[in-house]
């Protein structure tokens, strides 16, 4: 939180209870669900973009749903209940069905495979993910295993230590970063199926997605703590046989709210990271800098109380940067599936002699949203200065999130 000055303009987000509608300003975020030509208790989970529109995962219905920009779904089958989706490096839609234990795939005319030789018989796959060497690769929650699949559907899984549960998985140089839910850590396996790096983030921090941006930028959601944590991929740590090697570390954390089970996770092409809240039915936007904020059916929020809000999004789970520059997202409790138009960033405005109608105007063409007026009373026996709205920290021009909070703070 700045300080307070006095002819100042304070702004950044502020973390008090205000409740922002998303029409306080013409560039505002746009965000609309969609359940029309979806089967009830499909439960969408996984999506994927591709070609403009965005594909989903019913596992309740046996079947992956395609949406456009205007809402319209068409349904495609897909048997044994797609619970995670990716497109691999043959055009082709892979996905996972967790509760059969197989690797799926639907060629470019729909028509559906089912690869079950190689695959345990404990197999659960979570995540899949197409990798760095033409295969795909995904994490088998069922067998505590890194799994890998080429496209003629030749298998191969490498063990991870029993009781770590890999639910995330995401593609990066060299490999593939992972999450193990049940041990509370993330972890790099490279193309050979070594596991060079591994990071604890807290036993029952229950880390679930996990994203990889640029400039080599690590992000993972720890969903039983509420938190969202960046991983500097520089550092040291003792790996199992007690020698200590080169390895990630924690270098920030950003909280959310209590209790919104935080699970799924992007980096958008606003080079913001993008997290669904399960419980709480909001999506959070978090800044390279680590400034929150979160959207909702009613716009911006930021400093939710414990609880799921009012006016929630009924359990948002999966998530993905679509090729417009939207965000595509599951409802996983509504049978639906949703997209968010990020706001373009604000600007801080010139304020030096302005009323405050007419700062008030400039703030909302700017981008950012008003979150109050304050006023300061001047020192004893002095005059109050008229129109007296300088600007203060941070300075004009300082380029912000789209729909940040400023607070105008005058004599």
């Amino acid at each position: 939180m700045i300080g307070t000055r006095r002819r100042a303009l304070r702004a950044g987000l502020i973390l008090g209870a205000i409740l922002v509608p998303s029409c306080a300003t013409a560039l505002a975020a746009q965000l609309a669900t969609f359940t029309a030509g979806i089967p009830s208790e499909a439960y969408p989970t996984g999506i994927a973009s591709h070609g403009g529109a965005a594909f989903f995962a019913e596992p309740g219905a046996d079947e992956i749903g395609r949406v456009t920009p205007d809402g319209r779904v068409t349904q495609i089958a897909a048997p044994g209940g797609p619970t995670w989706l990716t497109f691999g490096p043959d055009g082709a839609l892979w996905y996972s069905a967790t509760a059969d234990g197989t690797i799926g795939r639907i060629g470019r005319n729909h028509e559906a495979t089912e690869f079950t030789t190689g695959m345990p018989a404990a197999s659960a796959p979570a995540q899949i993910v197409s990798g760095p060497d033409g295969a795909l690769w995904f994490a088998d929650d069922g067998t505590d295993a890194i799994g890998r699949i080429t496209t003629s559907g030749k298998v191969t899984e490498y063990p991870l230590a029993p009781g770590s549960g890999p639910l995330g998985i995401v593609a990066a140089p060299g490999g593939l970063w992972f999450t193990e839910s049940r041990r509370g850590a993330v972890g790099f396996i490279n193309l050979a199926g070594d596991v060079t790096h591994l990071v604890s983030l807290g036993r029952y921090s229950a880390p679930a997605g996990v994203a990889y941006g640029p400039g080599g930028k690590l992000w993972v959601v720890e969903s039983a703590v509420d938190l969202v944590a960046e991983v500097q991929l520089t550092g040291s740590f003792m790996n199992a046989r007690g020698k200590v090697v080169k390895a990630p570390a924690v270098l920030q954390t950003v909280a959310l709210p209590s209790l919104v089970g935080p699970f799924g996770i992007t980096i958008g092409p606003d080079g913001n990271v993008w997290v669904t809240e399960l419980d709480g039915g909001r999506i959070a936007r978090i800044s390279p800098a680590g400034a929150l904020t979160e959207f909702g059916p009613r716009g911006a929020v930021t400093g939710l109380k414990a609880g799921v809000p009012a006016h929630a999004l009924a359990g948002p789970e999966g998530i993905v940067a679509g090729p417009d520059g939207a965000l595509w997202f599951t409802l996983h409790d509504g049978d639906g599936v949703g997209r968010i138009t990020p706001p373009p960033p604000c600007r801080i405005p010139r304020l030096t002699g302005d009323t405050i109608k007419r700062a008030t105007q400039l703030v909302g063409r700017s981008g950012c949203l008003l979150g109050a007026v304050r006023n300061v009373a001047p020192p004893a026996g002095t005059k109050p200065p008229r129109q007296a709205l300088v600007v203060g920290q941070p300075k004009v021009g300082t380029v912000l999130p789209g729909e940040s909070l400023v607070t105008l703070t005058v004599d």
